[in-house]
């Protein structure tokens, strides 16, 4: 039995990078990891991964049909995506989800705010259900992140 798991992420320096790796097993269930691909990809889209997971099975004399039956997702369109460019079912990644759950506590939401005139603004705050502290530490984390990145694209 076997299966193929893609990954992409973003670099520091705003280049993305994909892994294509050959997931096994024997029928004595002794588990094999293969990296067939690693390096960088252009742009981040829904074709350009499935092309890449194509040619890459392909160059490894695997048939991309035979293989790949389901793509488990982020949330993000370019993976969604993915699933339809290889004609396959979309799973949403568990992890993900329950990552998705508590998410309002933790970044500002959309809230709309009426001044004493009747005007309405859109603003960003704290959800009424967040813990103050976690927030603002996590704002102060996500502010020193933000920093390095834009150190390290400037280099």
């Amino acid at each position: 039995m076997a299966a193929v798991q893609v990954d992409i992420w973003e670099a520091p320096s705003s280049q993305h990078w994909m892994a294509v790796i050959l997931h096994s097993v024997d029928e004595n269930f002794v588990k094999t990891r293969l990296v067939l691909y690693l390096g960088k990809i252009g742009a981040k889209t829904a074709a350009v991964q499935a092309q890449r997971v194509i040619a890459t099975c392909r160059g490894f004399h695997i048939d991309p049909e035979h293989l790949v039956w389901v793509v488990a997702t982020d949330n993000t369109p370019s993976a969604y995506n993915v699933a339809k460019e290889l004609s396959v079912e979309i799973l949403r990644c568990g992890a993900h989800i329950i990552a998705l759950g508590p998410k309002h506590l933790f970044y500002p939401v959309k809230r709309v705010r009426e001044d004493g005139e009747g005007v309405k603004t859109e603003v960003l705050a704290i959800h009424e259900d967040a813990d103050t502290e976690a927030f603002r530490l996590l704002e102060k984390v996500r502010r020193g992140h933000k920093r390095v990145r834009e150190n390290e694209k400037n280099r």
